[in-house]
């Protein structure tokens, strides 16, 4: 529990419409057994304890020199971030990678479009947009026989795409959260669920993680809350104060991403709401150092700099013609559940589970960095 203005009808009134999820469970008594069922979600944390495996290890058979690719971009910052990612790999790999800004809005999504199936790519990597913006592209990029590596495009059908990575990761990152939750809650709690319905990514998520909570703690009280895409970076934080201020019992907030959270441990303070237990997907440097500094709990790790490169080595095999490592296809990332004692004192360039990445890529490859 958390110290807030309780009881405060003001305060109710004026969050009631930022919730927009229930229950997922009718709230259990003061007293009553609890149900979770916390070993089965000990076991599934128990696989994140430590760095999952490495992804690639299949050498690539030729080099795609010359070959053209496009990013679809999307407008968050960690699209932003996974463009920034790109260009080391693929100047590596001799590719001209071209970055084009995809936008938030249906308009800006169809200009960006336009401009790749008109660019002439040998393939094409699109990140979190929704597939409905795009779908009639997708079906003229497969008509031209155009690759298409996308990741974290949720509901896109994987017969049209070369690779379709992030479904099942996102998967696992909600079922991730649940058992989390589970665990730290040991029975019955009142719990907060913050998504983005705007990237579709974080409702993937919502869904999983309503599914395994169902399982492992039918008795959790779930509210799931929506934090718009614009309000990143801006008034996110305010609207999970009010929505805590509006809910006192509320003892474990999950996220599910990272970019949701700047400027929240401030916010928190100013509001006088201590004592909550805390979880986020898809954790950014400045959430690892909030980690560090315990201002959050616990986050669940991606190494961005493997999955990025993971992704352009898809663009070089689909380009030369090999398929990707299994692992790839199953679409294991490698991912880590970290609390404060996981990590380093310097979280800035965010977290990596094999430092040595690009000489392990370098290597699978057979160029030089």
């Amino acid at each position: 529990m958390h110290k807030s203005l309780r009881g405060s009808a003001v305060i109710l009134a004026a969050t009631a419409l930022i919730i927009t999820g229930c229950s997922s469970g009718a709230p259990a008594s003061e007293g009553d057994a609890a149900t979770a069922d916390v070993a089965a979600a000990q076991a599934t944390l128990a696989e994140f304890a430590q760095p999952t495996g490495f992804p690639v290890t299949t050498p690539l058979e030729a080099l795609p020199t010359g070959a053209r690719v496009a990013y679809a971009q999307c407008g968050t910052p960690n699209c932003a971030l996974f463009g920034d990612l790109m260009e080391a790999p693929a100047a590596a790999l001799g590719m001209e990678l071209t970055r084009v800004d995809a936008g938030q809005t249906a308009d800006e999504v169809a200009t960006a479009f336009d401009s790749i199936v008109a660019g002439d790519y040998d393939a094409v990597i699109v990140s979190s947009i929704q597939p409905a913006l795009w779908s009639r592209y997708l079906d003229q990029l497969v008509a031209d026989e155009v690759p298409i590596i996308s990741t974290g495009n949720s509901g896109l059908d994987p017969a049209k795409v070369f690779l379709n990575a992030g479904d099942e990761s996102l998967n696992t990152y909600g079922k991730v959260l649940a058992d989390w939750v589970t665990v730290e809650a040991d029975g019955p709690a009142e719990v907060a669920l913050y998504v983005t319905p705007e990237l579709a990514p974080t409702l993937t998520m919502q869904r999983a993680f309503e599914e395994r909570i169902a399982e492992v703690n039918p008795d959790a009280e779930v509210r799931v809350v929506e934090i718009p895409v614009a309000q990143f970076g801006s008034t996110a934080s305010q609207i999970v104060v009010d929505d805590l201020l509006a809910h006192p019992n509320t003892e474990i907030v999950a996220f599910t991403l990272g970019e949701m959270m700047g400027g929240l441990p401030s916010a928190l303070k100013a509001a006088d709401i201590t004592g909550l237990k805390s979880i986020h997907a898809a954790s950014t440097p400045a959430t690892l150092e909030g980690i560090a500094a315990g201002e959050f709990t616990a986050g669940i790790t991606t190494d961005f700099g493997v999955y990025i490169w993971t992704l352009v080595d898809a663009a070089a095999r689909a380009v030369v013609g090999q398929d990707v490592d299994q692992a790839v296809r199953d679409d294991e990332l490698v991912m880590q559940v970290v609390t404060a004692e996981d990590l380093p004192e310097d979280n800035s360039k965010g977290w990596s589970g094999y430092p040595d990445f690009a000489e392990r890529f370098a290597e699978i490859w057979g160029v030089q960095l």
